[in-house]
Parts: structure tokens; C-alpha cells; sequence
């Protein structure tokens, strides 16, 4: 293989590398959107639950149940309000002045350029990584609180649990 050819093709697995890297924590940012996405609708849909079946459902109601349904509320609207919260921890871009000050000796090699750039895209990922998970935790968590504080207060609103 020519010389030529074999450093074409060192410098494109350092560019896929580099593309590879970009892309996981995109998908990573993208993820952490959908979540925060999803929770503002589980806000939304507990609020208009509370506000449809409230007035009926915590008239005279069995006192357990009735703590339930409030207390998923509360779980609800908490654990949204958890994966809605700003986290300025998490890193999902690289500082232009920063990748060219940091870059700036190694201009005339681009194969150690997307090298670095991988690996530092591949650093913010991992220490991402644990924050996300629990905001994941947190969502899930939460749509299950949303389906208990539903069924608590249709069970309260249909008299099927005295």
C-alpha cells in the first residue's frame, strides 16, 4: 500500500474516532432532552388529573387512599421537577478558545487533533454518564408515581375501594 494511502486512511479513523465520540454524546444530551421533555408532560398530566378528579375524589375519602394520592402527587411533582432542573455539571460541548489554545501545537497534525478531541468528547461522556442514569432513575420513578397517584384517585372518585 502506498505511503500516501496508509496515512489517508490513519487520519480518517482519527476523524472517525473523533465523529464517533461526537455523536455518543449527542446522543447522550439528546437523551437527557427527551427525558426533560417527558417530565414536563407527566407534570401536566398529574396536574390535570388533580384538577379533574381532585374535587370528587378527596371528598369523604378513606384516609390511606387519599394519602396515597397525594403523596404520588408530591412524588410527581418533585421527581419532575428533579429531571427539569438546570445541571450545570454536565459538559456536552468543547470551548472554541479553549480546544484552540489547547490544540494550537498541534495544528499541522490533524490525525492528533481528532485524537485528543475523541478522547476529551469521551471524557465529558463518562463523567456525564453517572448524572444522567440517575435523572433516568428519577424519571422512571416518577411516571410510576404518576400511574399510582391516577389509579389511587380513580379508585377514590369510583368508590371501588371503601
Amino acid at each position: 500500500m502506498p505511503a500516501a494511502t496508509v496515512g489517508a486512511m490513519t487520519f480518517e479513523l482519527e476523524r472517525l474516532a473523533y465523529e464517533t465520540a461526537q455523536r455518543a454524546l449527542d446522543k447522550q444530551e439528546r437523551l437527557l432532552d427527551d427525558l426533560r421533555s417527558r417530565a414536563g408532560v407527566l407534570v401536566a398530566v398529574s396536574s390535570l388529573a388533580t384538577s379533574f378528579l381532585g374535587q370528587s375524589a378527596f371528598r369523604r375519602p378513606p384516609l390511606a387512599l387519599a394519602g396515597l394520592a397525594l403523596g404520588a402527587f408530591v412524588i410527581t411533582l418533585a421527581g419532575s421537577l428533579y429531571v427539569l432542573a438546570p445541571r450545570d455539571s454536565l459538559v456536552f460541548s468543547q470551548s472554541g478558545p479553549v480546544v484552540y489554545e489547547t490544540l494550537f501545537g498541534y495544528r499541522d497534525e490533524p490525525s492528533e487533533i481528532y485524537v485528543r478531541l475523541a478522547y476529551e468528547l469521551d471524557d465529558y461522556r463518562s463523567a456525564n454518564h453517572v448524572e444522567v442514569r440517575q435523572v433516568g432513575r428519577v424519571y422512571r420513578w416518577t411516571a410510576a408515581a404518576l400511574l399510582v397517584q391516577i389509579l389511587a384517585m380513580t379508585a377514590l372518585v369510583t368508590g371501588t375501594i371503601a
